[in-house]
């Protein structure tokens, strides 16, 4: 009598264990990994479901110093245009200038006057380069300076996620149990199609 009650004890002590352990595991799972997330961006096509920037969206959120390095990223996207448009405004109407005055100045028939005005025109395009030399010079670094840090950035989000995608893996991984059960029964309804076959 008391060797039952010592067995039954140890089956509900072995299911509650297992049971809390899965119940952890399921925890440290990410949000972006969980079954019930994925069966809906599965469902949903409208857009692409990126993985890897929803875990590492997910993981920002939760690391102070990655939350502050997005913000960071997103308060540069957000000033790039009020920091350069005046400038890049300024160029564009210069350049625009000059495209016009070249045009206007192969309408002139005098071929010496045409000349004398072609050469003002360069002139005058010339001095305008050289006083722009140091903002052009800027804007080339700034281009530089973002695409290293668009680089950076991806190099980081894959670094961080790579972890989290591999303990999945570890911890996740399903049984062969269901696949072999579909697999038998696949055997079982093509013998079965092939006798009706050979009827």
């Amino acid at each position: 009598m008391k060797t039952n009650r010592f067995i039954i004890f140890f089956i509900v002590l072995t299911l509650f264990s297992c049971s809390s352990k899965q119940a952890s595991e399921n925890n440290d799972v990410p949000k972006a990994l969980k079954n019930e997330s994925l069966s809906i961006n599965v469902l949903s096509k409208r857009h692409y479901d990126d993985l890897l920037e929803k875990l590492y969206e997910e993981l920002a959120k939760n690391t102070p110093e990655l939350n502050e390095l997005e913000l960071k990223i997103k308060a540069l996207k957000e000033s790039e245009v009020d920091s350069t448009e005046k400038f890049v405004d300024y160029d564009g109407k210069n350049q625009r200038y000059y495209g016009s005055a070249k045009g206007k100045v192969t309408e002139i028939r005098d071929s010496v006057l045409r000349e004398r005005i072609r050469l003002m025109i360069e002139n005058s395009a010339s001095k305008y380069d050289k006083s722009i030399v140091k903002q052009t010079a800027l804007l080339k670094q700034i281009g530089v300076k973002k695409m290293s840090l668009y680089d950076l950035h991806i190099t980081l989000k894959i670094m961080k996620t790579l972890p989290l995608i591999e303990q999945y893996q570890a911890t996740s991984k399903p049984s062969n149990h269901s696949l072999n059960g579909y697999f038998k029964e696949i055997n079982k309804t093509i013998i079965l199609a092939d006798k009706l076959v050979e009827k």
